[in-house]
């Protein structure tokens, strides 16, 4: 039934009768059921948008039709609406699909590319849309996308009210789109788009037909338009630094920058700051809120020299409840600090000394092991135990104290078990410039303790080096007590295990125990006993790290060939050979050869040669087999030379 419609629809078509055809289209629906309309819709669709003979209106009207039955053409239809320059109809429906939420796009488009699309149309073609509110519409995309991309939308309205010859109202937009959007990349496109606008407006009062204007007038108009352009471009840094903060009021550094922008206005200096303290919260402030404090107070200090000001701000900034200690300690060092360049030095005093005080029960609650009661303590309760607030309070101690006051801080830092090397070490410079050297040396052996390698052999080297120093040899059994103290820190290591696992498992470096090692032995060469200083280079060549023990072995070579003879060094060679690294057998090896050449036994050369041989490729170790090559042709030996060849095509 719908084929002989459909025939007859086309033959009216085709002979031009529109009328008719209308009215033949309309019986075909009233005889058709609604499931076999879209075959006769798809077909007058077609003859609609291909035919020039429909009237426009009739067009539309017939469409309209179309899309109460088929809504998802609707896109299609716009399309057709802006060709035929319809701007009022094409908004109609623009708004008839943001209106309604289950409204799928044919092309997957989002609701904010369809608002998109519709203020370029109004921007566009202001003139042509009478029948809508385009402000108000254009507002309402900007309140249901205000935390998306809603830049393109400020600018289409601003070019509407451009296109209509309204700059002032498109500068009032432009300023208020800049002044509400949360992202930098609408804050660019704002912008530029602006600065383009001013820039056309400059270019086209310099175009303009001077005919109805004196030249004094479009000057003037001329200088008001650059200066405007000129107060824009100047404007973008603070601009852009008010983006950053609506985005992150938490931003620190950008709350900074901005004291920077007005540096020159002090009264708006103080408001940032009040503004910026007012609306950050430290827990989300990357750990730098403390940094704002400190830079209000010292602005107080440098600008207007009112530290009463400055002092109020720092006592305000001790009771905030900053994520961490060190902010806190940030506090009170730059209080303590402003005290101090104001040579206030009673005021600093008394801020370190409160920085610092604690109760036995705080720090009962810090040693303790349950982190439920550690919570319970607040950061004002924990920050006692900062160093750079202790490190500070000794520096002032020592400057204006007396030695008793001094010592008593530093003891107080070792108790408490905040001290650092560098504590101690100035700690032990103190006493020893007023010659209290044994308890230099105390505080020594009370600190070494507290700290973990390498700083705890940057102590222990220290004070080696200052007990020799001071005692040389008088002092012998203290000495080797010292020295034995040191080397218990050190993980023994056994022939049967060298393992990069036994080695990484040292507390130390493996300098360090190399180091304590050859200055026990140099001690007992000097000092004490040649066989006690012989049995220490024994322990160190079965106790250091592999990587060092190689340098150990030519040490305690050369000092046994001094002290006992050259024969007394084959025991330690062959023992040097079996515990030494396979990359570092060659260095003994090319070493005992020359003993044993010295000795006159060249067959037992040959032989360390040949055992060599077996971990020196040719390719990796051409200085090894160089050195096997002239041995031979020193010592002619048809037989050993082709015994030295064999091994060498052997081992490659």
């Amino acid at each position: 039934m719908p084929l002989i419609w459909i025939q007859y629809l086309k033959v009216l078509h085709q002979n031009g009768k529109i009328t008719q055809t209308r009215r033949v289209f309309n019986r075909a629906l009233s005889a058709l059921p609604v499931s076999q309309h879209a075959k006769l819709w798809k077909l007058y669709q077609s003859l609609i948008f291909t035919s020039k003979h429909y009237p426009l209106q009739v067009s539309t009207h017939l469409i309209n039709r179309y899309i109460k039955l088929h809504p998802q053409y609707r896109e299609e239809f716009i399309g057709y609406l802006l060709d035929k320059q319809l701007y009022n109809d094409a908004v109609h429906h623009f708004l008839h699909i943001l209106n309604d939420p289950e409204f799928k796009t044919a092309k997957n488009q989002s609701k904010h590319d369809v608002w998109r699309m519709l203020c370029e149309v109004i921007a566009e073609h202001p003139t042509k849309l009478t029948q809508f509110n385009v402000e108000y519409i254009i507002r309402a995309g900007l309140e249901k996308f205000q935390k998306t991309e809603v830049a393109q939308l400020w600018c289409s309205l601003a070019m509407y009210y451009i296109n209509v010859g309204l700059f002032e109202k498109a500068r009032d937009i432009y300023e208020e789109g800049i002044q509400s959007v949360g992202t930098v990349r609408d804050f660019t496109t704002i912008f530029e788009a602006y600065t383009r606008a001013e820039d056309e407006i400059v270019n086209a009062v310099m175009t303009a037909d001077d005919g109805d204007m004196d030249n004094e007038d479009i000057d003037d108009i001329m200088h008001i338009q650059l200066s405007r352009l000129e107060r824009l471009i100047e404007r973008r840094s603070v601009l852009l630094n008010a983006v950053k903060l609506r985005q992150n009021p938490n931003n620190v550094p950008e709350w900074h920058n901005r004291v920077q922008l007005f540096s020159d206005n002090p009264e708006k200096v103080v408001s940032i700051y009040s503004e910026a303290l007012r609306k950050i919260n430290p827990r989300q402030a990357a750990n730098e809120a403390a940094s704002l404090w400190c830079g209000f107070a010292h602005y107080y200090e440098s600008q207007f020299n009112d530290l009463d000001s400055a002092r109020a701000i720092f006592e305000k900034a001790l009771l905030e409840q900053f994520p961490t200690t060190h902010e806190l300690a940030e506090v009170w060092l730059a209080y303590a600090e402003m005290e101090i360049r104001n040579m206030n030095i009673s005021n600093a005093h008394e801020v370190l000394q409160r920085a610092t005080v604690y109760t036995k029960e705080q720090e009962l609650v810090i040693h303790s092991k349950k982190s439920s009661e550690q919570s319970k303590l607040s950061v004002q309760q924990r920050v006692y135990r900062n160093v750079f607030l202790w490190s500070l309070r000794i520096d002032l101690e020592e400057c204006v104290g007396d030695l008793d006051s001094t010592r008593a801080l530093y003891e107080e830092t070792i108790d408490l078990k905040i001290a650092t090397p560098q504590m101690i070490l100035n700690y032990a410079q103190l006493l020893e410039e007023n010659h209290y050297f044994e308890d230099a040396f105390k505080a020594y052996e009370r600190s070494i303790h507290l700290f973990m390698y390498p700083q705890n052999y940057l102590l222990w080297s220290t004070y080696l080096s200052k007990f020799l120093e001071r005692y040389k040899g008088t002092q012998v059994e203290r000495t080797r007590d010292i020295f034995e103290h040191v080397l218990r820190s050190f993980k023994s290591r056994t022939p049967k295990k060298q393992t990069e696992e036994l080695e990484a498992a040292a507390d130390a470096d493996p300098r360090y125990a190399r180091d304590v090692f050859l200055l026990y032995a140099k001690f007992e060469e000097d000092y004490g006993l040649i066989k006690r200083a012989m049995s220490v280079y024994e322990r160190a060549v079965r106790s250091v790290p592999l990587s060092v023990v190689t340098d150990v072995f030519v040490v305690y070579v050369n000092r046994a060939a001094e002290y006992y003879g050259v024969t007394k060094t084959r025991s330690i060679y062959e023992e040097a050979i079996q515990n030494v690294p396979r990359d570092k057998i060659k260095v003994i090896c090319l070493r005992f050869v020359e003993l044993e050449k010295k000795l006159g036994e060249i067959d037992r050369a040959r032989a360390i040669f040949a055992h060599c041989a077996k971990y020196c490729k040719p390719e990796d170790e051409p200085e090894f087999w160089q050195a096997w090559e002239k041995f031979e042709e020193a010592y002619v030996d048809f037989d050993s030379y082709k015994e030295m060849l064999r091994t060498k095509k052997n081992v490659s």
